[in-house]
């Protein structure tokens, strides 16, 4: 009896269980279908808001880009153009802080400091638009960068270093070369221009020292090179005088070569021979180095002699209206329609 009591109260159990799972499969299943309903009826009503209001919001855009085309028509145009540099000695920093100074002045509208800062007439300096800065981005350089500080960390902090966290203190000036944009009213202001924003980072003494600096350690580096090349030679003759000799050296059979020591001499030529090829690439690196620092900001590309129009189609304000327009009267329509919606309940 007791048997059999006991497996009904695991059908039981096990009845019940099924019961449960049975309710909650069928409680994800309404839920599923809530949702979708839900979802079907928001399409529905915003599908339906924009067919109610299609005529109005159609009006809305046309009126807003016709607008925005007057406006177009009459505007002054306006020129654009564009150099590429390659900042040294972390000079990258200078020129983004001095390039948001010159904007500033723009935006200021101080004409007077801009004249003096480029050395142009007032009225031109009047016709300057903007300034921007921005880099070219590239990420194998930050890549390399990283590579290159973990070998001056310890092991135990480059383990824990991470990628991501470098690249989050990787600021924009620390990429390799940088686009200098400049708008005028005036196209053929540019070419005054370029050497003016060079200049500004360049007359810095701080960038100065440290180009002289680095000049000095390579003229160094480079002399001890030349003297160290000229020990290998002499060593070489050295050894050269050394073979003859031990070639012309009679063993106790009669020979006249000494293999041993003959051996022992050419290797240490061999070793020569290899610190000359380092000591090359060496100087070879040297050189790089020199061309690539002849100046605190290389110019890649300057600012052109004429700029080009600035006509950009996210600047024609006949778009920037007619979206202004569809928003403003979306916006309104929304609003009168939830006040409807509230008072009916």
């Amino acid at each position: 009896m007791s048997d059999n009591t006991s497996q009904k109260d695991e059908e039981i159990d096990l009845g019940q269980l099924f019961n449960l799972i049975g309710k909650g499969f069928g409680k994800i299943g309404s839920l599923i279908t809530w949702i979708f309903k839900l979802g079907w009826n928001v399409i529905i009503t915003v599908l339906s808001f924009f067919v109610k209001h299609a005529l109005k919001l159609g009006i809305a855009i046309v009126l807003g880009g016709v607008i925005g085309y007057v406006v177009d028509y009459n505007k002054e145009p306006q020129y654009e153009g564009r150099m590429v540099v390659e900042p040294n000695f972390g000079s990258g920093q200078q020129l983004y802080e001095n390039v948001a100074y010159y904007n500033s002045l723009t935006e200021q509208g101080d004409t007077l400091k801009l004249a003096e800062v480029f050395g142009i007439p007032t009225w031109m300096a009047a016709d300057l638009a903007s300034f921007e800065i921005e880099p070219i981005v590239n990420e194998n350089q930050i890549l390399s960068t990283f590579d290159d500080y973990l070998r001056k960390l310890d092991s135990v902090t480059a383990e824990s270093f991470e990628f991501e966290t470098y690249k989050e203190n990787f600021f924009q000036y620390n990429y390799t070369r940088h686009t200098i944009t400049v708008v005028s009213k005036q196209r053929d202001v540019f070419a005054t221009l370029g050497d003016s924003i060079i200049k500004g980072v360049t007359n810095n003494p701080y960038y100065k020292r440290q180009q002289d600096a680095e000049f000095a350690i390579i003229a160094q580096t480079e002399a001890f090179y030349k003297s160290t090349l000229q020990e290998v030679d002499t060593l070489r003759k050295v050894y050269m005088e050394t073979m003859k000799l031990v070639a012309k050296k009679p063993n106790s059979q009669g020979t006249n070569i000494n293999m041993a020591e003959s051996n022992s001499v050419q290797t240490k030529e061999l070793s020569l021979f290899e610190k000359e090829t380092s000591i090359n690439n060496g100087v070879a690196a040297l050189k790089r180095s020199a061309v690539r620092n002849a100046e605190i900001i290389d110019v890649i590309s300057k600012l052109p002699t004429v700029g080009f129009e600035k006509n950009d189609v996210i600047d024609r304000y006949v778009l920037r209206f007619s979206v202004v327009a569809f928003v403003l009267l979306f916006l309104g329509l929304v609003g009168i329609e939830l006040k409807q919606f509230v008072k009916k309940d």
